[in-house]
């Protein structure tokens, strides 16, 4: 079989990082208690809190995750943004992990007061509101929004590496500039055979969406593996 180069995008944030801070622009902000050392976190950090598949802070303080109910359109825009899920497939998996016995479900209520009074008096906890809801006794937290590949060129498998039949996966930084062009790519972990100049070469071809900050768009720095089989 002909040796093929797999690409496995990793979530990473090195250097220039694109952080939205107070109101976010899908209509809801996410909320910590003031004392939370935690200043910003990514979509995939939230949703793994909300999803009860992260049960405890980066200081080993329990996660308490608030929910606003279902039919909420909060609540409809943050599951489509934070778990690119609607609310039926989000309560669907909970319901499963609770059938388990693997998780409690997070703390469900019906208004954003509920929400800020919540997590205001409760160090681990985590919620979000409306993006224009008046916070008192809460610090919203900066949310990444990462770039998303919109195109991507395959890595030449070289002769050399068919011949050693070498595998491996290299690692590539990579900036992305704020029209989602690959401005530069290095290695941190690398191949011989020229397998990677062959992933860096792929990579400058590859086409982002950009992240954005404020949503307008900015220059980031995100950190991908190719693997090679």
């Amino acid at each position: 079989m002909r040796p093929m180069a797999i690409f496995m995008i990793v979530l990473a944030v090195v250097g220039f990082a694109d952080w939205v801070c107070g109101q976010d622009e899908t209509g809801f902000q996410v909320i910590v208690h003031p004392e939370n050392p935690t200043r910003s976190m990514d979509y995939l950090e939230v949703s793994e809190m909300f999803l009860t598949k992260t049960k405890r802070w980066d200081d080993r303080m329990v996660v308490s995750p608030v929910d606003l109910k279902a039919g909420s359109p909060v609540r409809d825009s943050f599951s489509r943004e934070i778990h690119q899920k609607s609310v039926t497939s989000v309560e669907s998996f909970l319901h499963q992990q609770i059938f388990s016995g693997r998780a409690k479900p997070p703390l469900v209520v019906g208004s954003d007061a509920e929400v800020v009074d919540f997590v205001s008096k409760n160090p681990g906890a985590i919620g979000y509101v409306s993006s224009n809801f008046e916070l008192v006794g809460v610090r919203v937290l900066s949310l990444l929004v990462s770039p998303k590949r919109i195109k991507f060129v395959e890595p030449r498998y070289t002769s050399s590496a068919k011949r050693a039949k070498a595998r491996g996966t290299v690692v590539l930084e990579l900036l992305i500039d704020a029209n989602g062009n690959v401005s530069d790519a290095y290695a941190i972990k690398e191949l011989g055979y020229g397998l990677t100049q062959a992933a860096i070469n792929a990579a400058k071809g590859w086409k982002y969406q950009p992240a954005t900050l404020g949503g307008k768009p900015t220059e980031t720095t995100i950190r991908v593996s190719v693997r090679f089989n």
